[in-house]
């Protein structure tokens, strides 16, 4: 009975993801309320909050994502509050509008485009559109129900068996299910240099980067990429080694695929393909693509890109 016991513990820990959401205060995530996606003994996906257990059987993994039903979340935790958010839900042919106080959200059935309030977004999963509900996958619950820029988010690492894994997010709102409205985030200055074998200069703080000039072209490591990029947006990658391919994932509220290949100068960016300005490169086992297919990728203006050498040193707002 003890082994019994130990052995279900186990399983309960193994499945389990974080997700934080609806602080009462934004600032602070040690005043958000804290929900579990458990995997229970009986097979069932469920959350749980303290002892509580709610959507048993509703909730199920899609592509390697956790899909939630919507309205029943924010419903789920206006119990926590006195001051209710009154969450709509209607469905329309192939799309479905979902409104929460005076934020209008549509989804399209089989997309991943999302408007909220007249702006396009793009999710990290495909929504699935259902007659009462729409289910969204856990990483998009934060675009949808808080909209604050990464940085200020976290992410826990949730394993289902052997090769699945599954990232959850905790999101935090001002009062309750409540949307915070979008803040346009403040741009930093980053350099990227090819000296000393690559450097990264963020104000007066420097990191080594792999990155070198080959033809008057500024060749990055992916490594490199994460440096800048990562603190403002997820980024995720799968290295193919059998084909030499890479393919990307860039996502912040709208979400980006890119695939670069060996010896190809083409990018392929949402499905379009991209001319690069050189071709991606294996140099000391790693990939190294063009700088300005990353600005690219990243949606980075030009006015926002300066360079103070050409395919040497090279400063940019992000």
């Amino acid at each position: 009975m003890k082994k019994m016991m130990i052995l279900f513990l186990g399983v309960l820990m193994s499945f389990s993801m974080a997700v934080y959401c609806f602080a009462l205060d934004s600032n602070d995530v040690l005043t958000a309320t804290s929900y579990d996606v458990i995997l229970l003994e009986n097979g069932n996906l469920a959350v749980k909050h303290w002892n509580q257990i709610y959507m048993e059987g509703q909730i199920y993994e899609k592509e390697n994502c956790v899909m939630i039903p919507l309205k029943m979340a924010v419903n789920i935790e206006n119990q926590n509050y006195d001051e209710k958010r009154e969450a709509v839900y209607k469905k329309e042919g192939t799309q479905a509008k979902f409104t929460l106080d005076e934020r209008e959200i549509v989804f399209f059935e089989g997309k991943r485009d999302v408007m909220i309030d007249g702006h396009k977004k793009r999710l990290y999963a495909v929504p699935d559109i259902k007659e009462d509900d729409v289910f969204v996958s856990a990483e998009d619950f934060y675009i949808l129900l808080e909209l604050h820029n990464r940085g200020q988010a976290g992410r826990f690492p949730w394993e289902k068996g052997e090769g699945s894994k599954q990232a959850g997010w905790f999101f935090r709102g001002d009062d309750g299910a409540h949307i915070r409205e979008i803040k346009e985030e403040e741009k930093e200055e980053y350099r990227f240099s090819t000296e000393y074998e690559g450097t990264l200069f963020e104000g007066k703080r420097e990191k080594n980067m792999p990155a070198y000039e080959s033809n008057g072209h500024f060749m990055i490591g992916w490594k490199g990429i994460s440096y800048f990029a990562e603190p403002k947006i997820l980024l995720e990658s799968v290295w193919e080694k059998e084909t030499n391919t890479l393919y990307v994932k860039t996502w912040d509220g709208f979400a980006k695929d890119a695939v670069f290949q060996k010896d190809s100068n083409i990018m392929i960016l949402d499905g379009v393909p991209v001319k690069m300005e050189a071709k991606a490169e294996i140099k000391n086992d790693r990939l190294f693509i063009p700088i300005t297919a990353v600005f690219q990728m990243l949606n980075i203006p030009e006015e926002d890109i300066t360079w103070i050498e050409k395919g040497k040193n090279v400063s940019v707002l992000y």
